[in-house]
């Protein structure tokens, strides 16, 4: 689980961000874990959620014993990216 939040952490995120919350989710076969990136100042484009989003996939990608990372877009006004 360090890894990951080590992983997080070198994402530079918005100077208005909140920290992220990392929350690990242990089942029978893997760990497994959702991070949402938001604008709630509705300030942000969604193409700079998104272009922080896959930085951030590509960087959790690297990280020792992470099997897979998916991505997906939407929220509401589309102004949210989730992994």
């Amino acid at each position: 689980m360090d890894d990951v939040r080590n992983a997080v952490n070198k994402i530079t995120l918005p100077t208005d961000a909140k920290s992220p919350i990392i929350t690990e989710v242990e089942t029978n076969t893997k760990t497994a874990f959702s991070v949402l990136l938001y604008d709630p100042t509705n300030t942000s484009s969604r193409a700079l959620l998104i272009d922080r989003a896959i930085k951030l996939q590509k960087t959790l990608k690297s990280v020792s014993g992470v099997e897979s990372v998916d991505l997906s877009a939407g929220g509401a006004g589309g102004r949210a990216a989730s992994i």
